[in-house]
């Protein structure tokens, strides 16, 4: 149980396994969580950081913040990083929606921020029952969550959504 076999840990400041002849990364540690998404998928957990990426979620992935995978992976216990004093985790977008939604992806304790020109969203569901628990949403654009397709349903848990000059949904 744990790291590569339960959940993925994406970490920006990443070094190279000291046991890795060619420089890789430790398994299941990523950069970046769209390399994270790409490897299959899964339980994601974000350590502390700013992520600039835009994302497409179309399975069944969960993204979470260290302190929500403490909550929801406690059985990973003592494999988990030890976290810091400043856990907050931010995606931003900065061009097209920063997360674009397409099943029964979940995002837990992640700040969703888009800052980027144009009328983009921060979260745009396009398909299927995604869910968002205690999250804070931020479109400095348009509005911050977009819901493109009909039967989409998202859930929103606990989210703090605002920051849009043309409406929250």
């Amino acid at each position: 149980m744990g790291l590569g076999s339960d959940y993925k840990l994406v970490d920006r400041r990443a070094k190279p396994d000291p046991a890795s002849e060619d420089g890789a990364l430790k398994a299941g540690v990523y950069k970046t969580i769209g390399a994270a998404v790409k490897d299959g998928g899964g339980a994601i957990v974000l350590l502390p950081d700013v992520y600039e990426e835009t994302l497409l979620l179309e399975g069944g992935e969960k993204i979470m913040s260290l302190d929500a995978a403490r909550q929801s992976l406690a059985e990973a216990g003592e494999d988990l990083p030890a976290g810091g004093v400043d856990a907050t985790v931010t995606i931003l977008g900065v061009s097209f929606h920063t997360i674009t939604l397409l099943g029964e992806a979940s995002i837990v304790g992640v700040t969703v921020q888009q800052r980027g020109p144009g009328s983009w969203f921060a979260v745009v569901c396009a398909g299927g029952n995604p869910s968002l628990e205690r999250c804070d949403i931020d479109g400095a654009t348009n509005s911050c969550v977009g819901i493109t397709a009909e039967g989409a349903e998202p859930t929103f848990v606990d989210c703090k959504i605002h920051g849009s000059f043309t409406g929250a949904v």
